[in-house]
């Protein structure tokens, strides 16, 4: 089994954010809910998470601390250090200005693992409104900011080791807080750092082959568009596991529409257009007149082919998206143009009269070119 470090959720806007970095440092790691039950098996480490609640307040979350630190270290974050200061003899106050933003964090001097190696002074992210005042009895502090006494701290006497910060190592702005969660998971909890997606994909396959078994049956239930799937496939015992990615640059689809389909159903409509105006007399006025002849044409199969599609607002979405695509794509801006160029010359060559002077003045690209 992968080791992991296991995050505990008090609501944070950051939680998922801490569990990115780890995973930016090859650590695997889970997010759960504080009140949730977990097994701790080849669990190396414990992050308490920071929370929108103040520890002050009713109903605050809580935890069962001394398990925790029996089970494996812990670092708390923000809440979770001032969850530990207070239910463990310490006190928790109102800031006397909320501290949100930068910060400069500055070490007591004392060694100890989580800033191994850090800055004397380094920039942190604050984003709370109560702040330790004073801490338990067997808890040293090892960082300061100029606004606040304790800005980390350690908690001696435990098996394993216990720190608080109240700041977030999670974010851009704490300029050393990938290298604290670093010596945190690599120095205290010693974990390996070989972690990787991939050994999440085989081993996710490894569990679904011992519950599915050999005679069992999968249903894959994959959520729309064409763009990067993922694709598992069972046979005799033994899972394959492949990507399939199809681009909605694809020439053969656009916006997740087939091509052809594209084309089939603009000349049903052009067909029409040509059936409407012979109809009502338009298709004789637009081949006798003089200028315009492809232009008008077009737009009239255009403007048809546009009210028709209107309805389908997923597919024309699918389409837009497409076409932002291409613009982004130099390589495929020719294929744009010619595809725009075919559909409006093709449109109006369908909806003119079916004669010979139309049929060139159609040809004639829809720009209003005459023949005579």
């Amino acid at each position: 089994m992968t080791e992991k470090i296991l995050i505990y959720d008090f609501g944070s806007q950051y939680t998922q954010l801490i569990a990115r970095r780890l995973r930016e440092l090859n650590v695997y790691c889970e997010i759960h809910p504080y009140n949730s039950e977990q097994e701790f098996t080849d669990v190396k480490g414990i992050i308490l998470s920071g929370s929108p609640c103040s520890v002050n307040e009713d109903g605050a979350p809580q935890i069962d601390l001394e398990n925790l630190f029996q089970k494996a270290p812990v670092l708390g974050v923000c809440y979770g250090a001032q969850l530990m200061a207070k239910n463990l003899g310490g006190s928790v106050g109102k800031s006397e200005h909320r501290e949100y933003g930068r910060a400069t964090m500055i070490q007591t001097g004392e060694y100890n693992q989580l800033l191994d190696g850090l800055n004397h002074e380094s920039q942190v992210w604050m984003s709370h409104g109560d702040t330790i005042s004073s801490l338990p009895e067997n808890a040293k502090i090892i960082a300061i900011t100029h606004s606040i006494p304790v800005a980390g701290f350690e908690l001696t006497g435990y098996e394993n080791s216990v720190f608080g910060i109240q700041f977030h190592p999670e974010v851009y702005h704490s300029t050393v807080g990938l290298e604290l969660l670093k010596n945190f998971v690599y120095k205290i909890c010693k974990c390996t750092g070989d972690w990787t997606p991939g050994h999440f994909i085989d081993e996710t396959v490894l569990k679904l082959q011992e519950t599915i078994g050999e005679t069992d049956k999968v249903i894959l239930g994959l959520s729309g568009g064409s763009r990067n799937k993922i694709l598992l496939v069972s046979s005799d015992g033994n899972t394959i596991s492949s990507s399939i990615s199809v681009s909605s640059n694809s020439f053969l689809f656009l916006g997740g529409l087939p091509l052809v389909f594209l084309i089939l159903t603009g000349v049903l409509i052009t067909l029409a257009c040509d059936l409407v105006c012979d109809l009502v007399f338009i298709g004789d006025i637009i081949i006798s007149s003089d200028t315009g002849t492809g232009i008008i044409s077009s737009f009239i199969s255009f403007s048809i082919t546009i009210l028709f599609l209107l309805p389908f607002g997923r597919p024309l979405a699918r389409f837009s998206s497409f076409i932002s695509s291409l613009m982004s794509n130099i390589i495929s801006l020719p294929l744009l143009t010619i595809f725009f160029i075919f559909s409006i010359s093709f449109a109006s060559f369908l909806s003119t009269k079916p004669d010979t002077k139309g049929t060139l003045n159609a040809i004639g690209l829809g720009f209003g070119g005459n023949v005579v």
